[in-house]
């Protein structure tokens, strides 16, 4: 990883995709983990799209294909099983550890220590609905 020649990734949600390895503490080592949040802001442009999409997001089929990481419905079962079927992950302190600012930030600076700043262009704007495919294709947005 120093030398560069391994790309990490923290919280990635693109588990499928090829040469990724997705990898979690074994227990009892602890880990902080979450089913996805989503909402429709009250003054949202297009509430009628923004529904949509999350209907679409919500749906059986992109929950059961785990595409966003660990789903959040009881009824579907994602490939890894449900977040909160992890012990040492800790899905129910998540909003308490995202409460914390002060936490959160310290947190962000130990990860900044461990691996260094971000590095990279900026994401030159809306990558579509899979951003993740986009960036390891290099091409534009669809």
């Amino acid at each position: 990883m120093a030398a560069g020649a391994k790309a990490v990734g923290l919280a990635g949600a693109d588990v499928g995709a090829p040469g990724v390895t997705w990898s979690l503490p074994p227990a009892p080592h602890p880990f902080l983990a979450w089913g996805q949040r989503a909402a429709i802001l009250r003054d949202a442009p297009h509430p009628a799209a923004a529904k949509l999409y999350l209907n679409w997001v919500l749906s059986a089929g992109v929950q059961r294909g785990g595409f966003l990481g660990w789903g959040v419905r009881t009824d579907v079962t994602p490939p890894d099983g449900p977040v909160w079927n992890y012990p040492n992950g800790h899905a129910t302190e998540f909003v308490t550890f995202m409460e914390d600012r002060t936490e959160v930030e310290r947190w962000r600076q130990t990860m900044v220590l461990l691996l260094g700043e971000v590095r990279g262009e900026r994401t030159p704007g809306w990558l579509g609905l899979h951003p993740t495919t986009h960036a390891r294709a290099g091409g534009a947005a669809s």
